[in-house]
């Protein structure tokens, strides 16, 4: 791999593999084209080291074909044309499709296609390496590496409210096949060059952290966003504070969580910011869920939310105040109000055109048919809910999703299905770092005492090891193909 398949990079590794045990040459390849030197010396001078390979072909492109080449190399992951044209245009001679034409017929590039359908453009890591050393030596590398996060950084708020909308699943797969470039900004940014641009980029990617599961790696950079206190403006400071409450919910850390939020709301309040204020009253009462006592708490909050949300005609932030409230309803016992408000959050998503969100609303009112004796109903909701979900590749909200089928599969009659796909939702939420939602994990304790029961210790525990050891798809499989 990490000779790139060249057959000079083999060739000069094979000779340097008489000096170096296989543990020295992996740590030496970090760097190939220190490494890779001293080729045979009847070889001409360009054959003899992978670097002068590599300069023989570099010296062929003309002047601005070099600065592309060298531009190029600030991306990690690849690069479509429209955000090369974006970061690199600023002063070539040239349009940058025929540019990178250019270096593609020269074998500098190499093309594959993304899960956007649009086409990516990558360099072999020996050649990145290559072009990263002339951006250096250019002396343009601080300005392009700005351009690169500033696009990355307008790209994730655009994608924001995408998110919610009809095209949630280009925009998904667009962050996806762009998580190696946001990688790069974000450490760039977040290492002290431009800190309000990483923190902004952080929080703009919560929904994107958050339902693609991505929850230990979004943690970890919320936690470096945290540490930018007094480096960033109020508003963004706040954003970020709610983003880090939203992860904290799905790791089932509510004490920091309901900190978080608080702080978030105090701050919002501070600089009369509508928006995060909003969105602290929702987050705040997701926490406040997780205790019996602070319920009629978590609704006051929610329901204010909720008020400023529909003041700002605000629909997403409408659909997830809704939402709460039916959360909290059920929690509370009240189905019939739970299920007024989940169809009005399938009726405000469907609208919106968010599946996402449409999946949630279905697989909520899941829980409402089983609880109403409505086995089939609820069967039927969830199937609909994961099929949603896997058409999106939401594997965070399908494994929660699971575990919602096991109370009417248990009460159909078959127990030991259900405990196998509660195993394997709780095995595939610890995979990612997440725990059962509160409102979640109030009907999954309900379904393991009830199968506890039917099926007795030893049989329950047999089928919880099962489930353990089953892929999370086939798990899936066997609740879409069940009772």
């Amino acid at each position: 791999m990490r000779l790139d398949g060249l057959p000079l990079a083999i060739e000069l590794a094979a000779a340097r593999s008489r000096l170096l045990s296989p543990e020295d040459m992996c740590a030496r390849l970090e760097s190939r084209l220190v490494t890779l030197t001293g080729g045979a010396r009847d070889l001409p001078v360009r054959l003899q080291t992978l670097r002068a390979a590599i300069d023989w072909s570099y010296d062929l492109l003309d002047k601005d074909e070099q600065r592309l080449f060298n531009r190029l190399s600030v991306f990690q992951g690849g690069r479509t044309i429209e955000v090369v044209e974006s970061v690199c245009n600023s002063d070539l001679s040239f349009a940058i499709l025929n540019g990178l034409e250019s270096l593609l017929n020269k074998n500098l590039l190499v093309s594959k296609e993304g899960r956007t359908g649009e086409t990516r453009f990558y360099m072999l890591e020996t050649i990145h390496e290559y072009a990263r050393d002339r951006l250096t030596q250019s002396g343009e590398a601080d300005d392009f590496k700005k351009r690169h996060a500033l696009y990355f950084v307008t790209l994730a708020e655009r994608a924001e409210a995408e998110l919610h909308g009809v095209r949630q699943e280009y925009w998904y797969a667009r962050l996806t096949d762009e998580l190696d470039n946001i990688r790069t900004a974000l450490n760039w940014a977040l290492d002290g060059v431009n800190v309000e641009l990483g923190v902004r980029l952080v929080a703009a990617l919560r929904d994107f952290w958050y339902f693609k599961g991505y929850l230990s790696e979004g943690s970890i950079w919320i936690e470096r966003a945290l540490e930018t206190e007094g480096k960033v403006s109020p508003a963004i400071r706040s954003k970020t504070l709610n983003t880090a409450s939203r992860l904290a919910y799905a790791r089932g850390d509510h004490t920091d969580g309901e900190r978080l939020a608080r702080q978030a709301l105090s701050l919002a309040r501070e600089i009369d910011d509508k928006d995060n204020c909003a969105w602290a009253h929702i987050w705040l009462p997701s926490h406040l869920m997780a205790s019996s006592d602070t319920i009629k708490e978590a609704m006051v909050f929610a329901e204010e939310g909720l008020r400023l949300f529909r003041e700002m005609a605000h629909k997403s932030g409408i659909t997830f105040g809704v939402n709460m409230l039916g959360e909290i309803a059920r929690m509370d016992g009240d189905y019939a109000r739970a299920s007024r408000l989940y169809e009005e959050c399938l009726a405000l998503s469907k609208e919106m055109g968010n599946r996402r969100h449409e999946a949630i609303s279905l697989a909520n009112l899941s829980y409402v048919a089983y609880h109403q004796g409505n086995y089939d109903r609820a069967i039927d909701y969830s199937k609909k809910a994961v099929a949603l979900l896997n058409s999106l590749q939401m594997g965070y909200a399908s494994a929660i999703v699971l575990a919602m089928f096991a109370g009417p599969i248990s009460a159909k009659g078959d127990p030991k299905l259900a405990v196998r796909l509660l195993a394997a939702s709780e095995e595939q939420l610890e995979t990612m770092g997440a725990s059962t939602q509160p409102a979640d994990k109030f009907e999954v304790d309900q379904f393991k005492e009830v199968i506890r029961e039917q099926l007795g210790e030893t049989e329950f525990n047999k089928a919880w090891s099962e489930g353990q050891a089953m892929s999370f798809e086939k798990a899936i499989a066997e609740a879409m193909e069940g009772t």
